[in-house]
């Protein structure tokens, strides 16, 4: 009977109010804990995703960059460089520059109204 009674006192204290709160206490210490990982986790998988985008972008523009040092590296590239910079030709080339011509833009007159039309009339009578 004594263990029986030991065992009751025993589920009496485990399912009481404050073993319950502080089950409760410690759950909600522990989600707590869990949601700032999981916040964490976000947060490092978007920033991820950010330098992956970065990365990529360095390495084609690290491709382009080489395959531009290896076309200046060629005699070829060497001389299409110096002709862009400087506009150099070789002994035996001739060559042409066109400019465009300077016509004078005809500007378009105003249409004038009422008053615009009087006004010229009147200058024009004492001119």
């Amino acid at each position: 009977m004594l263990e029986f009674e030991s065992k009751r006192k025993f589920k009496k204290r485990l399912y009481s109010k404050f073993t319950l709160f502080v089950l409760l206490i410690i759950l909600a210490l522990i989600i707590h804990g869990a949601w700032g990982i999981y916040q964490k986790n976000r947060t490092v998988k978007n920033d991820l995703v950010k330098l992956e985008k970065t990365l990529s972008e360095h390495e084609e523009r690290k491709d382009r960059l080489e395959s531009q040092i290896e076309r200046l590296d060629s005699d070829v590239g060497k001389e299409e460089l110096l002709r862009e910079k400087y506009s150099l030709s070789k002994e035996d080339e001739k060559a042409i520059f066109i400019l465009d011509s300077e016509e004078p833009e005809q500007i378009a007159e105003e249409e004038k109204g009422f008053f615009g039309k009087m006004g010229d009339f009147f200058v024009g009578l004492f001119n």
